[in-house]
């Protein structure tokens, strides 16, 4: 059994252990614009973070100086996947009581902690966070109910983010297909990977 296989293995046990937190989260939401903790499935994250592994590593570069973000990240369960892989992996989440529980430790939206270095959970709101352009993977599982607004949260993350970008986005709301500014990861497979390849 390679290292990837007993990866598949652990991840399916994750979901278990998280789908018993989901049920006893599924109440925590102070803010009904968004949606509570529902964890995205471990192995499907696990695939796509291992296309994004190997695309960085056919450019030669080093996994683990690179930064992984979770956009509503809940209890931190793909982040786990993420650093796992060996990413440096970062999360924001709103909901303090998810916070609490959070396997990560917990930070103010500051710009220091990119600068430490330090994985873990930003806390506070995704339309406020200014440091979208300082990742190399951007990942989220459409955190927000409104589809209004979470058409603009979208638009503001594909708008910050850098050139060269991997933009995972499960179950996206705002189209993405016609535009100029991303191509598709992976031709031949239908996931909802990106990598951004010009500002305008």
């Amino acid at each position: 059994m390679d290292e990837r296989e007993q990866i598949s293995i652990l991840t399916r046990c994750l979901d278990q252990a998280y789908n018993i937190l989901r049920r006893e989260y599924y109440e925590m939401r102070p803010n009904y614009n968004y949606y509570p903790f529902i964890p995205m499935h471990s192995r499907a994250a696990l695939e796509e973070l291992i296309i994004a592994q190997d695309h960085f590593t056919k450019l030669g570069m080093d996994i683990r100086a690179l930064r992984f973000l979770d956009v509503g990240c809940g209890l931190g369960n793909i982040m786990e996947i993420a650093g796992g892989i060996g990413f440096q992996s970062f999360g924001i989440e709103y909901n303090e009581g998810l916070i609490h529980k959070a396997l990560f430790t917990t930070f103010k939206m500051d710009k220091k902690v990119l600068k430490n270095e330090m994985e873990g959970v930003f806390f506070g709101d995704a339309f406020k966070f200014n440091f979208y352009d300082q990742f190399n993977v951007i990942y989220l599982y459409r955190p927000v109910r409104d589809p209004v607004l979470e058409g603009k949260l979208e638009q503001l993350i594909e708008n910050e983010m850098a050139v060269g970008t991997i933009y995972i986005a499960n179950d996206k709301i705002k189209p993405i297909e016609k535009s100029s500014k991303f191509k598709v990861l992976l031709r031949g497979k239908r996931l909802p990977m990106w990598i951004k390849v010009k500002n305008s």
